[in-house]
């Protein structure tokens, strides 16, 4: 996954929805009010991360019949830890 690309497209959909370019005081994940809106002054916070990683795990289904859940800390090192443990071509400790 190029994440450049999605961040790049991203950014985009942001200025659409904002109708105005982003400055530098704006945010990348605005916070998300109960509504669905973005609150574009606003930053989200670790909350409103953690419940958008659920409804991405939900739907995926990277966690059908495993038991656990993703936290903000396997977000963070989601990759090496997908590598290690579910990969079909898993990463050895020694590499």
């Amino acid at each position: 996954m190029d994440a450049f690309h999605h961040l790049i497209a991203w950014l985009q959909h942001l200025e659409a929805l904002s109708n105005r370019p982003l400055t530098g005081d704006d945010f990348v994940f605005p916070a998300i009010a109960s509504t669905g809106q973005l609150k574009f002054g606003e930053a989200m916070n670790r909350s409103g991360i953690e419940v958008l990683l659920d409804i991405v795990v939900e739907r995926s289904g990277v966690l059908v019949g495993r038991s656990g859940k993703f936290t903000t800390h396997c977000f963070r090192r989601g990759g090496a830890q997908y590598r290690f443990m579910w990969d079909e071509r898993k990463w050895s400790l020694k590499a």
